[in-house]
């Protein structure tokens, strides 16, 4: 796709990864809907995107919400013709990763906001989309997952680790809408990027455990916004999984089949 006069919805983009991406888009010739549960960092957003000289609106509202989902995409659509592009960005994690607020003994009613936005939000996001994008010819979803969720090892945070599996999987069982829509589903999941939520993260816990679980060096939200640039450009790839991990290129993961 070229993302040159498309219509791009980026959720959470009032900071970090989804900031970053919306601006790239915007840089790359995008008119970008800029969501974000808080307004105020949303017109942040916008703010800085029309200071960079791009087109952008704010799409405030709980991707975690069907029908508030719903409203963003039919705000989308009302307000700029079509969605072209979606990014579902919008993710938290356990309130930090110290034994005493994560599960199992985290209360239940934060644990499960956590699957609401990573999970649902992802969903209800991606079924809306697709309703869109049907009626303008096909699209390209974006799902932000983590590397927390790859693999089967231990994780300081398992429910945000379990949310991005499903998210992983979810994704890459999509993969034959590329054909039988030209809707074009794919996911990147970053390991520790520099972003507002990971820096809570640090200081949540002390020195000595935050060298125990983080890079030394961490990846540049930019950098994630570009690994977004290249999924959405790439008309071959649907249903893939970037692992934006190590030294660049990133690899894509190759798909599996379970034995039998």
């Amino acid at each position: 796709m070229n993302i040159k006069h498309a219509i791009a919805l980026v959720t959470g983009s009032g900071s970090g990864i989804g900031r970053a991406t919306a601006r790239r888009l915007a840089r790359d010739g995008a008119t970008v809907a800029v969501n974000d549960i808080d307004e105020g960092l949303a017109l942040e957003s916008v703010r800085v995107i029309e200071q960079d000289g791009g087109r952008a609106g704010v799409m405030p509202g709980d991707v975690a919400n069907d029908d508030g989902m719903r409203k963003i995409i039919d705000d989308v659509c009302a307000s700029f013709g079509r969605l072209d592009i979606l990014v579902n960005n919008a993710g938290i994690v356990e309130a930090g990763i110290t034994p005493r607020e994560v599960f199992p003994e985290l209360e239940p009613a934060r644990w499960l906001r956590v699957v609401d936005v990573n999970v649902r939000g992802v969903l209800f996001g991606t079924q809306h989309a697709i309703a869109a994008m049907r009626n303008s010819g096909g699209g390209v979803i974006i799902n932000i997952a983590s590397m927390a969720g790859i693999g089967v090892g231990p994780h300081p945070a398992p429910v945000y680790a379990a949310s991005k599996a499903a998210v992983v999987r979810f994704t890459a069982a999509l993969a034959p809408l590329g054909r039988r829509l030209n809707i074009r589903v794919n996911c990147i999941c970053p390991d520790w990027v520099d972003t507002p939520m990971v820096q809570r993260t640090r200081a949540a816990v002390s020195a000595e455990e935050w060298r125990a679980i983080a890079p030394s060096v961490m990846t540049q939200p930019e950098e994630i916004a570009d690994a977004v640039v290249t999924m959405i450009t790439d008309d071959s790839l649907a249903g893939r999984v970037m692992l934006c991990v190590g030294p660049k290129p990133w690899p894509l993961m190759e798909p599996t089949k379970p034995p039998k």
